[in-house]
Order: structure tokens, then sequence, then C-alpha cells
């Protein structure tokens, strides 16, 4: 839904509060009421009739909360059209820096690997031992990977994490393939 839907009655309603509040705190100092015991919405609740509130300052403080009003609503509208919102968010493939910074760079059997960095490029030297994407266990315990089939889910995820982790899997292996690629590897582990 346009945001704008969304911001324009929340405006309205928002700034009549504060325009009304304001309005009446006028119209009280002006009547000379104490500001501890006045009533801020006097403008709504003592409506001194049409003819009436075309004097001051009853005139002054309905200026007051129409003006408050109109500021409360161009500024939302102001808000609204200044930020373009993007097809996909600002979602986006996490950089390098952004890897290091989030501390998914690990060694292996630190945690879930998720990918392999390339051994070529400019990052090798920097990045060391460091060449696998892995989450620690105590950060990110669970993970579901969802692909359609064929797409290297097992091969890319499931087996290399099977035969890493040091403690019991639970794995939903329909056809076996990954029992018959990993169990021997984990018999010998213990």
């Amino acid at each position: 839904m346009n945001r704008t839907l969304i911001a324009l009655p929340l405006s309205i309603i928002s700034g009549a509060i504060i325009g009304l509040m304001l309005g009446g705190m006028w119209v009280q100092h002006r009547l000379g009421a104490n500001a501890a015991s006045a009533d801020m919405f006097i403008l709504v609740k003592q409506f001194p009739g049409l003819s009436r509130s075309m004097t001051q300052p009853w005139l002054a403080g309905y200026q007051i909360a129409g003006a408050a009003l109109v500021a409360t609503v161009l500024f939302t509208l102001a808000l609204s059209f200044t930020q373009k919102l993007t097809q996909y968010g600002k979602a986006h493939f996490q950089s390098s820096a952004e890897i290091r910074k989030n501390g998914l760079l690990q060694t292996i059997g630190g945690g879930l690997v998720f990918a392999r960095l390339g051994t070529h490029g400019f990052l090798s030297p920097i990045l060391g031992r460091f060449r696998f994407i892995a989450s620690n266990w105590d950060k990110f315990p669970h993970c579901l990977v969802v692909a359609p089939t064929r797409a290297g889910k097992g091969v890319g995820y499931v087996i290399p994490n099977t035969l890493l982790f040091p403690g019991s899997c639970v794995i939903l292996d329909v056809k076996g393939e990954i029992f018959e690629a990993t169990s021997r590897h984990r018999q010998r582990q213990g």
C-alpha cells in the first residue's frame, strides 16, 4: 500500500490533536486561567458558538489549531515524498568488509559453513586462513536451506556441514544419499 495513504490520515488526526491543544492553551492563557489547571481541549469542550468564536481570543486559538494541522500535514507529505521506495528494499549481497564485520569468516569447524571464498583474487592474502563463510553455532544454531531439486543443497551445504559438525544431526534424508556420503566419516569420528 502506498505509504502516503497511511501517513495522510494519521497526520491529519495528530495535527488536529496537537493544534487543538496548542490553541486551547493559548485561549486559556489569554483568558487568564491557571496553566496547571487549564483544560487543553477547551476549543472543543467549551465551543463558544459560531458568532463568538470569531472574536478574540477564540479566533486566535482556532487559527493556531488550523496552522498546526496544516504544518503537520505538510511536514508528513514532505517526508513521504522525499524517501524513494525501491522495488526490493535495501537488501544486497554482503561485501567482504561486511562479511568480516559481521563475524562470518570462520575457520572450518567453527560453525555452519555457508560458502567458500575463492583462492584467487586480491582478498586471498588479506583473509589468509579464513576462507570459509560460516556462522558460530552460538550465534546461528539453526538454518533452513530452500532451493529447487538438484540445485546443490546436499553437495554444497548439507554434506560439508554433516562432515564437519562434531555433534548429533537431524537430517531429512529420504533417498539416503547424505547417509551414504557421510556415515563412514561420522562413525570414525565417534
